[in-house]
């Protein structure tokens, strides 16, 4: 906060009983514009657009890194005091998810394509270890939109984001509800209540391929592009527009109904008179998606199925939907100075880990708990390898 970060809170957050979570004004890019202007002004030199591919070593020790430029030319960096690695989780490698969770988990794409787990591979080749690898939070997302939505696009300038922590406090529900919504409705989990209120998950191509109460997610992975959408009739979609049923828990507004993506995503949501219609506004071959809706249908007359029918118009879908890894906890065994252990779990010199990479078997369920490791464990970690430049000891803690 001293920095210029902004927060407002705290803000009811379930299951938990008591507020606890404080979101960062206008959107978790202010983190980085805060701490980039203060590191430029005290001199720090940032390097962007380059790939870490191999620590630099002296002996045992570690002195810096060996980086591919964005024109594919090689550079080296020889630190002063110890290298830290911050590149966060592996959950964009796909060999590295095969051998540390399954072959399974290796077809899960990631939420971030950046976490490429460079930082744990570099240390691995010189004798480090992951704790904690099989350890990874999946689930089921709405895509985020093309493009990028005007609430994510705020400067997080000091006149801007007192003014939005201000009406965050002040304004009515009505005005702010509709704002905060087109910010969170960009990367929520669907529900799978939806599913057994009346809800079925077709493919692209107008399939129904699973049962959507056993496990639908498992089975979006052999889709095409690995996607579906939620079809519903409009006798589920009225009763997914107020509480209880709701089609994500939504940080900061509680819940986010059916209304709410309609209103504040038109990429996810579409709306027909007939079947038909809807087919053809979300691009699904029409005749494939009247028969399936026709065979649930049947199948949903008989004794013992609890579940509606499509039957009433208009009809409702939200999609695409896919599956996806949202991080990885597997990081680099480290000791309380956050220095990286290798062989016989020794240190190795001058090698220090923080945020994902540097987790060490530490496990962070829990909304906000990753960035506050990040924080803490990165202060922690860049203070004990800038110490190296002037002194081989740690100051205590």
């Amino acid at each position: 906060m001293d920095k210029g970060v902004v927060f407002f809170g705290p803000m009811p957050e379930v299951p938990n009983r008591k507020p606890r979570m404080h979101v960062v004004v206008p959107n978790s890019r202010a983190y980085i514009y805060h701490l980039q202007r203060h590191a430029r002004k005290i001199g720090v030199d940032i390097r962007v657009n380059q790939r870490a591919q191999r620590l630099l070593r002296d002996g045992e020790g570690v002195i810096g890194v060996e980086c591919t430029d964005s024109d594919g030319s090689q550079r080296q960096y020889v630190a002063r005091g110890g290298v830290v690695l911050t590149s966060g989780d592996f959950s964009a490698n796909r060999e590295m998810k095969a051998r540390h969770i399954s072959e399974q988990a290796a077809r899960i794409g990631p939420i971030n394509p950046a976490s490429t787990g460079d930082g744990q591979r570099m240390a691995m080749e010189i004798g480090a270890r992951i704790v904690n690898g099989h350890f990874s939070y999946t689930s089921l997302r709405f895509l985020a939109p093309a493009k990028q939505p005007l609430t994510q696009r705020i400067p997080p300038w000091p006149i801007a984001t007192k003014f939005i922590a201000w009406a965050l406090a002040h304004l009515p529900e009505s005005i702010l509800r509709p704002l905060v919504l087109s910010y969170v409705t960009t990367f929520l989990v669907p529900e799978l209540k939806m599913f057994a209120e009346g809800a079925i998950l077709v493919n692209k191509n107008g399939e129904r391929f699973v049962d959507e109460l056993d496990k639908p997610e498992i089975a979006l992975l052999d889709q095409p592009d690995q996607c579906g959408y939620a079809i519903m009739d409009d006798t589920t979609a009225r009763k997914f527009s107020a509480w209880p049923y709701y089609i994500s828990t939504a940080p900061g507004v509680a819940y986010a109904y059916l209304p709410d993506y309609r209103r504040n995503r038109p990429d996810v949501y579409a709306c027909g008179n007939t079947i038909a219609e809807l087919a053809q506004r979300r691009g699904i071959p029409v005749a494939a998606l009247e028969k399936t809706v026709a065979d649930y249908n049947q199948a949903a007359g008989k004794s013992g199925n609890t579940r509606p029918a499509i039957v009433k118009p208009p009809y409702h879908s939200l999609g695409p939907i896919k599956y996806l890894m949202g991080f990885t906890e597997g990081g680099l065994a480290v000791n309380e100075s956050l220095q990286v252990l290798g062989k016989d779990a020794q240190p190795i010199p001058g090698l220090f880990a923080a945020g994902g990479v540097g987790q060490g078997g530490l496990l962070l369920l829990g909304h906000g708990h990753h960035i506050g490791w990040a924080f803490t464990s990165g202060r922690i970690a860049g203070r004990n390898a800038a110490f190296l430049a002037t002194t081989e000891d740690l100051p205590e803690e």
